[in-house]
């Protein structure tokens, strides 16, 4: 019988791949990758919400769930609730709401570029907490070209990392504003705090990392080997985690 004869002579074959150069030629469906070879289950995703804006500058997210997402073009911050209802809390004729941080009590902090300013986003009291109604004011103008992120302290000290300058603002929950921190840089990019509430900020010109005392003493702690840091976390055991991006043109 060729049929049975054929079929024997395929017989089974096995092969083992464990590196992650092997791995990634094929399709993952469910799967993680590690970068150390091997396979794991992935985290599911989904699309919880289209904006009309064009870019995305800057996602946070308040204790219940909802985020609120600065974007530009046209210039907003939308709020998405956890089931995917969205709604637009606060527009501006300005180019691009480029940085937002969420406070106590539900208050959102928003900032422009360029040119721009931060705004103080808040539920109107008039029309009540539930009714999804938002009023806003400006809340800081720190008359710089650009603000590129916003951090809050413990204390509710709203930090405001800014450029062409390379200055870190302070303001207080009264309102009162300071320079915190004056670099060399051109540009502060992005703020976090660590455990001990100092604050690490990474710059544009350098791409050095900065950690600044809460009385404004700073150390840089890291000179990259591209220009910005664009993007800074920490883990619990205090180790920072950075991003760094080299831009193509003229110098």
């Amino acid at each position: 019988d060729l049929l049975a004869t054929a079929a024997l002579g395929e017989g089974t074959r096995t092969w083992e791949q464990s590196k992650f150069d092997d791995l990634t030629k094929g399709t993952g469906q469910g799967v993680a990758i590690r970068s150390a070879g091997g396979l794991e289950l992935a985290p599911a995703f989904k699309d919880l919400y289209t904006t009309p804006s064009a870019y995305i500058w800057k996602i946070a997210a308040d204790p219940q769930g909802n985020l609120y997402a600065a974007a530009g073009g046209p210039a907003r911050v939308y709020r998405v609730t956890p089931t995917g209802q969205s709604s637009t809390i606060f527009e501006t004729h300005e180019l691009q709401v480029q940085a937002l941080v969420v406070g106590k009590n539900g208050v959102i902090y928003a900032a422009t570029n360029p040119d721009g300013k931060i705004y103080k986003i808040e539920p109107s009291e008039a029309a009540g907490k539930g009714s999804g109604s938002w009023s806003s004011s400006v809340y800081f103008d720190p008359g710089t070209k650009y603000i590129w992120d916003l951090a809050l302290d413990g204390a509710g000290n709203l930090y405001v990392a800014t450029g062409d300058r390379g200055e870190i603002f302070r303001v207080t929950p009264k309102g009162e504003h300071s320079t915190f921190f004056t670099s060399d840089e051109a540009h502060i990019r992005v703020l976090a705090f660590d455990a001990k509430g100092n604050l690490i900020a990474g710059s544009d010109g350098s791409g050095l990392v900065y950690r600044i005392a809460p009385d404004g003493k700073a150390f840089v702690l890291y000179s990259a080997p591209k220009k910005e840091i664009t993007a800074l976390a920490l883990d619990s055991a205090g180790n920072i985690y950075r991003s760094e991006e080299r831009r193509v043109g003229k110098e």
